[in-house]
């Protein structure tokens, strides 16, 4: 994503300022949970769907915010980048928690809102499932591999359901 506001020898040096800031500036509970987030979270759980966290921020920071906000409950694995063992990006992430799952890849769904958490999946080898009440927009989903678009934390609960 920051490959697309600066060149390439800069990208490095830009992730690690705005984690810095991100962390240290105070901004990294800044953030709502999307209305109907928890709740379906709690269902598909109750449903016995193990939940996974895929995220680009580092792993200890994507604990924070869940556990900051009651949300660590509901995840069995938390998955984000870590530096030091070579987990740099979303395709990354995705591959470490398929390592550490016991089901197989084709039993595996990455939801997210933006261009990255698509092509991270396909590029993993698993299917993804776009979001519509994030940052990404319709066409920017659109334009990625996806089994299909939903509107509302409850139209995902229903897909996954739906799905066996």
């Amino acid at each position: 994503m920051f490959g697309d506001f600066l060149p390439p020898e800069q990208v490095a040096e830009g992730v690690l300022i705005y984690r810095q800031y991100y962390v240290e500036g105070g901004s990294l509970f800044d953030a709502l949970v999307y209305d109907g987030v928890p709740q379906a979270l709690a269902r598909l759980q109750q449903s016995g769907v193990q939940l996974c966290l895929a995220t680009a921020k580092p792993k200890v920071t994507a604990q924070k915010v869940l556990d900051h906000f009651d949300l660590a409950q509901y995840f069995a694995q938390v998955g984000g980048t870590v530096e030091e063992a070579g987990i740099l990006d979303k395709t990354g992430v995705i591959r470490n928690n398929l390592q550490h799952s016991t089901f197989a890849p084709e039993a595996h769904l990455m939801v997210g809102d933006r261009r990255d958490d698509l092509q991270g999946a396909a590029t993993a080898g698993i299917d993804a499932l776009g979001v519509l009440y994030g940052y990404g927009s319709r066409e920017e989903l659109a334009a990625q591999p996806h089994k299909a678009l939903c509107n509302s934390p409850d139209a995902v609960a229903q897909f996954i359901l739906m799905q066996g």
